[in-house]
């Protein structure tokens, strides 16, 4: 019996799994999420354990008995191979019995460090959809980024990764600061903002990520970063963060920030009635965050 288990006959199994519960399949399950979704990670980690542990009749036994009875991959080729089955296979990310798994195979880490090296997610994910080899790599690489969290020198890799990820590709960014957060590689990742000449769209979730992380570096790396974005719409977001990380200290950069904003209002005589309107609603946003944060703002309010 044991010769005949594979690892495809697993995945599958799960994957069967997963498709006829996954509340986007569901409409009424759906609902029970409150449209935000907010605890889906969890959902699904709740029924994969119980999965995990169950006896499946179609596995003719209990799948995590069924998995450690198969045959462990013996080279990188071999491992790479596994990954790939289960990235290609499942609707969603691997679950943590297939990554505690693969985290206890010697040739994981180095298999998945030259996914990382991939260049596909430079990008658009709507690009690579249609060619069959790309889409693999894709899928591969946004695997390995969940895989190499129990990696802790990967961190590195990780941040190269954002610096090539296409912007457009939102989930690979979530999924590597989520990484990032994991592995606590919060002084890095402070580091890696700090050499970033400009800040743009694609950085915010690894700013966002170090607000949770009080400290000195933290607050001058945010301050730093503010100053260094030149969009308004990118800056806007940054002054929320700001207002969420709660150091009275950026006050005084807020406030110069919504001088700023008042000036081109009022001096700009080029500015569309859109652009204005848009200009307008940054400056009240910036004023009432300054006053939430206990800043004196009645001189800003005059024109």
């Amino acid at each position: 019996m044991e010769d005949n288990r594979t690892m495809e006959t697993l995945v599958k199994q799960y994957a069967k799994y997963i498709s006829d519960i996954n509340p986007y399949h569901n409409s009424e399950m759906l609902e029970s999420f409150d449209g935000s979704l907010d605890d889906y990670t969890e959902y699904f980690d709740e029924i994969t354990e119980k999965w995990f542990n169950t006896f499946n009749e179609e596995l003719g036994g209990i799948p995590k008995e069924y998995l450690y009875s198969i045959k462990k991959p013996e080279n990188e080729e071999e491992t790479y191979e596994v990954i790939k089955l289960v990235s290609l296979n499942l609707i969603i990310l691997a679950p943590r019995f297939f990554v505690d798994y693969l985290s206890e195979i010697e040739y994981t880490k180095p298999c998945v460090k030259n996914i990382l090296q991939d260049d596909v997610i430079a990008k658009p994910y709507n690009e690579v959809y249609n060619d069959k080899d790309e889409y693999e790599a894709f899928e591969i690489y946004r695997q390995a980024v969940v895989l190499s969290q129990a990696y802790e020198d990967l961190v590195d890799d990780l941040l190269e990764g954002i610096k090539k990820c296409h912007p457009a590709n939102d989930n690979i960014l979530e999924y590597i600061v989520e990484s990032l957060v994991t592995m606590q590689a919060f002084d890095k990742v402070i580091g890696f903002l700090n050499d970033i000449d400009e800040i743009d769209m694609k950085y915010l979730n690894l700013l966002h990520a170090i607000t949770k992380h009080k400290s000195d570096d933290t607050y001058r790396c945010l301050r730093r970063c503010f100053k260094s974005i030149n969009d308004d719409s990118v800056k806007h977001i940054v002054v929320y963060m700001l207002a969420d990380y709660g150091d009275s200290r950026a006050v005084p950069l807020l406030r110069k920030y919504a001088i700023d904003l008042r000036d081109r209002i009022v001096n700009s005589t080029e500015m569309s009635e859109e652009e204005r309107k848009e200009q307008n609603w940054y400056f009240f946003s910036v004023v009432n965050t300054i006053e939430q944060m206990g800043g004196n703002v009645e001189d800003l309010k005059i024109f």
